[in-house]
């Protein structure tokens, strides 16, 4: 299963389940961190992107990057590996 599809399940789920943190700091629920996630999708595939393109991603580790990292798994179909560091 893919990860967008993974968030998706959870967020219907558990929609106010704390997701993502930054130190002690929360994020996002799950229903924020899928919904944004679908929304960057979204302008990905309006700007012309498609199953199987490629795309690099380089963020700072912060909500956005998670985000954007469903997004692409999202919008492309993607199953490219993270390097974070």
């Amino acid at each position: 299963m893919q990860l967008a599809h993974l968030l998706t399940r959870q967020a219907q789920t558990n929609p106010q389940r704390e997701a993502v943190f930054f130190g002690a700091q929360l994020w996002a629920t799950y229903a924020q961190w899928a919904c944004r996630s679908a929304g960057l999708a979204q302008h990905m595939r309006q700007a012309g992107l498609q199953r199987g393109d490629r795309v690099a991603l380089v963020l700072p580790q912060r909500f956005e990057t998670a985000a954007a990292y469903i997004a692409e798994a999202g919008a492309l179909g993607s199953g490219a590996s993270r390097v974070l560091h």
